[in-house]
């Protein structure tokens, strides 16, 4: 075996040795032209000597090294902010104004296509970096068989990726630097494997969610101009209060002018200065004629009012009949699941009553409506009240008074409600909340209408939530910040839409009150049949009905039922004429919209997880490459080649122009070449770095080469 040294720094150089060529060069100093006979003696050799070991990776291999480290950073910090910026937006807090730009402009599914991209091409030209590096290791640390010298050897110039070696790697000395860069070759073939998916394992992250979009300036209508428009309702049997939903199913932020009315309500135990009960020129209605008085100091602020007492006179019929029929025979309504009420608006709505005593907003007046709400008694129902011998027993509990007859027998409770009718007004509001599946809507249960829906909104009952935010949310509606009154006149729809309203109370003044039954109780065709409206139907809408009622056995708060009956009519009045509304303002909007961003890091986790062992694996080989190598260059295709050519390898290099790769290995095996490992190494011989026999015997985890 020819003599080898062991090789420190070794570096190709295209030296002239011998005495011709120090002449050649002396002749070249001179100005005289090299000899033909020291040209022909110019030939290539070797010179061992000091070797920079940054330029052992050549300028491709740092360029890739560099450039991919800054193209990673970049992509993993774009990928990083935009799922940051999704788990903001999630929680109801505000993003930044490049991840809105990103998310709101359909954005995101570009970076996740553009940014795995980046990194795996980035990835795999580190790949092919670390796959050179680990061939040079195998050469000149762990060894290799002599069948796989070539491939290994050409991997340092070529860099085709880690599978390339793998079996080489496979098949090294079973020694631990040949396990070390096994466990490489498998880390960097899995990491490629891996980054193939990138997208996909980012894009298990993403759902589809609703979050706050951008502001935007729109242009809405919130009711009539006064040009003489006019709208006519459809009395007390209007029922139509659901909103647009298009615009709370998505809006979570308003700034501009808006519509508002207060519908403040007040109740509480009249007096009686007179009362009369009379019978009428129908056997199924009672009449009840009462003068009642309360105290309003304990209801509005200020000293003006501390003493202040208000009359109201009622005319209120009071209905007679049992039940409604059921299977041959009338249920009692007082054995219903309904309290036999009845609604009696006052006369005087429109005269000076409150109207002006308190202002809500500087700038707007109180105009209360009252309205004797009675509860009337079983004695009523049986037809038992004698009219001509009445002593009236009043007495008092809470918001009610009690009328019983001079035997002591109940007759009816009566409570006096007052409830804010004045014109809704223009107001600059700005307003804040969450969006909702849609509004709430009355639902019929094939007895009575469902309304947990619409009392829920109202408030009712009282929700249990720790801050105002929650509250609203749970109710569904928006929250009123600040609002201001507006300086514009007076709108046409206070005199029509608003007189929607007004007419469904009015309205009752002609028929003597709400019977707050539903119409089922009270038989298909049953009405007034008073002379001058004998067609006028007595009852209100059952789903109004069901509303008070439910509110009022609910929370024994009759107050809050009136209040909520009211603000419907309200709603009932304003989105009955919606479709018509003229006047135009300039409005900020927030609304959500659907965006498909991620909302968990799992696959984002996976991802960097891969990458941060990719690096280390990067790390770690170049480190081991340019401290425990001296022999090898990468990305330097002659010399891979060169170095393979040796006294060792001569025969098979001089028969292998016509044979495969499997071939070779069977005669290597056939020979007896296969017996030791080979790598690079510096003959004493030939003064060259190539491929010489090592002293380890060429068995590694796959065995030795068998024919």
């Amino acid at each position: 075996m020819s003599n080898y040294i062991k090789i420190t720094d070794v570096e190709l150089t295209d030296q002239p040795t011998g005495g011709a060529p120090r002449q050649a060069q002396k002749s070249a100093r001179n100005g005289a032209a090299p000899s033909a006979s020291a040209n022909s003696e110019q030939h290539f050799t070797h010179e061992v000597r000091t070797k920079r070991w940054w330029s052992r990776m050549g300028k491709k291999g740092w360029l890739i090294l560099a450039l991919g480290m800054v193209v990673i950073i970049i992509s993993c910090t774009a990928l990083a902010l935009l799922w940051n910026g999704a788990v903001i937006a999630a929680s109801g807090k505000e993003p930044t104004e490049l991840w809105k730009a990103v998310v709101f402009n359909d954005w995101a599914p570009t970076v996740i296509t553009i940014c795995p991209a980046a990194i795996r091409t980035s990835m795999m030209l580190q790949v092919g970096l670390i796959t050179a590096a680990i061939s040079a290791l195998m050469l000149e640390n762990s060894r290799v068989s002599l069948a796989d010298a070539a491939v290994v050897s050409i991997e340092r110039a070529a860099s085709t990726g880690p599978f390339a070696i793998l079996f080489p790697a496979a098949r090294q000395g079973n020694n631990l630097p040949g396990l070390y860069h096994l466990l490489f070759v498998i880390a960097a073939l899995g990491i490629m494997v891996t980054s193939t998916f990138f997208s996909t394992i980012l894009l298990s992250d993403f759902q589809t969610l609703s979050i706050s979009g951008p502001a935007t300036n729109i242009t809405v209508s919130v009711a009539f101009r006064n040009d003489g428009t006019e709208l006519r309702g459809s009395g007390v049997s209007l029922f139509k209060s659901s909103p647009a939903t298009y615009w709370r199913t998505t809006l979570e932020y308003y700034n501009g002018p808006v519509i508002i009315a207060n519908s403040r309500t007040f109740c509480s135990a009249p007096d009686f200065e007179t009362l009369k009960i009379y019978n009428t020129d129908s056997d199924e209605l009672l009449g009840v004629q009462v003068n009642a008085s309360i105290p309003i100091g304990k209801h509005l602020k200020g000293d003006t009012y501390k003493d202040a007492v208000f009359q109201m006179r009622f005319d209120c019929r009071l209905a007679r009949i049992g039940g409604h029929y059921k299977g041959g025979s009338r249920k009692p309504i007082y054995d219903s699941d309904l309290w036999p009420l009845t609604f009696c608006p006052g006369r005087t709505w429109d005269g000076d009553g409150f109207k002006g005593l308190s202002e809500p907003v500087k700038g707007t007046k109180y105009m209360f409506h009252g309205i004797l709400i009675v509860n009337s008694s079983q004695t009523i129902y049986e037809q038992s009240v004698d009219v001509g011998n009445l002593s009236p027993v009043y007495g008092k509990g809470g918001v009610w008074t009690s009328i019983k007859d001079n035997s002591s027998f109940p007759l009816f409770n009566a409570s006096l409600c007052f409830t804010n009718v004045a014109e809704p007004a223009v107001y600059n509001a700005t307003m804040r909340g969450q969006p909702i599946l849609q509004e709430p809507e009355f639902n019929w249960n094939s007895i009575k209408w469902n309304t947990s829906s619409i009392r829920r909104q109202l408030g009712i009952p009282r929700h249990t939530a720790r801050s105002s935010t929650a509250l609203f949310t749970e109710r569904g509606i928006m929250q009123l910040i600040s609002f201001t009154l507006s300086s514009e006149e007076k709108l046409w729809w206070t005199v029509s839409a608003h007189g929607v309203l007004m007419e469904s109370l009015s309205v009752t003044l002609e028929t003597r009150g709400w019977n707050m039954l539903n119409g089922a109780y009270l038989g298909e065709t049953w009405s007034t049949r008073s002379p001058e409206h004998e067609q006028e139907q007595w009852t209100p809408h059952s789903a109004h009905v069901t509303l008070f009622q439910d509110i009022l056995q609910t929370t024994g708060d009759v107050s809050r039922a009136a209040q909520a009956m009211v603000a419907r009519l309200h709603q009932m009045a304003y989105y009955e004429s919606e479709n018509g509304y003229n006047l135009e303002y300039p409005v900020t909007t927030v609304s959500s919209r659907s965006t498909y961003i991620p909302l968990r890091w799992t696959g984002f986790s996976i991802v960097q997880g891969v990458i941060a062992l990719h690096l280390a694996l990067l790390l770690t080989t170049m480190v081991l490459f340019l401290t425990r190598t001296r022999a090898s260059s990468l990305g330097n295709a002659w010399q891979t080649v060169a170095q393979v050519v040796s006294p060792h390898t001569k025969e098979i290099v001089d028969k292998a122009d016509r044979l495969m790769d499997d071939e070779v290995r069977e005669r290597t095996v056939s020979t007896g070449a296969d017996v030791f490992s080979v790598g690079i190494r510096h003959s004493a011989d030939t003064s060259r770095v190539e491929i010489r026999p090592a002293a380890v015997r060429a068995r590694g985890l796959l065995g030795r080469d068998r024919v």
